[in-house]
């Protein structure tokens, strides 16, 4: 956070803009952090922030992703109606999916309760692609259906990227790909292969 405040919030649209807030007060911080609810945030409710020169309210529906900064970080607790993950640069990815080649597809078949960890690209509705990293424990079940649907079964998809948490709109998420392919694809799913543009 270049600024260095305690609080940086910004907003990310679905027309490009980019609409930013930052807080120098550390009290003012953490009541900013208390009421901000990452399971709801983008429900019916428009988010209103303001200060002394203005007052701005934003409509959930169309807003792709926010961002807070805090410092200090704040000890997130999230419910069912969050999924988190941990934000790749596109070098991580590449280096990350590179190790995953050498693994033969067989041995990616899980044991129940076994920990899981999907690479994972997220494109939104404007076309923006994301890498993620995301762990679970899908047990003897298919891999592909539990890692792409557990994204998108939440409203809210919770990213990490250095201090910055990162909270996308899943209802705005167009599409989910799993790096490299599952050893195996639910009965009813298509196979094929991507054309690379």
């Amino acid at each position: 956070m270049s600024s260095e405040k305690p609080f940086l919030i910004r907003f990310f649209t679905m027309s490009g803009e980019v609409h930013s807030f930052d807080e120098a007060s550390p009290e003012t911080a953490r009541q900013n952090l208390g009421h901000l609810r990452p399971e709801t945030l983008f429900g019916d409710e428009p988010i209103m922030i303001g200060g002394s020169h203005s007052a701005s309210a934003f409509r959930t529906k169309t807003l792709l992703r926010v961002e807070v900064t805090a410092r200090p970080r704040p000890q997130w607790s999230f419910g069912a109606r969050v999924n988190t993950a941990r934000l790749l640069t596109t070098e991580e990815f590449g280096r990350r999916l590179a190790e995953r080649a050498e693994i033969e597809r067989t041995e990616q078949l899980l044991k129940e309760n076994e920990t899981s960890t999907g690479l994972i690209s997220l494109e939104d509705v404007r076309g923006e692609r994301f890498y993620v990293e995301v762990e679970g424990r899908p047990g003897p079940s298919n891999v592909a259906r539990h890692m792409l649907s557990r994204l998108l079964s939440a409203p809210v998809i919770h990213v990490q990227h250095g201090e910055t948490d990162i909270f996308f709109n899943s209802q705005l998420i167009e599409a989910v790909s799993l790096h490299p392919g599952p050893p195996s694809l639910p009965s009813t799913a298509f196979e094929a292969h991507r054309i690379q543009s």
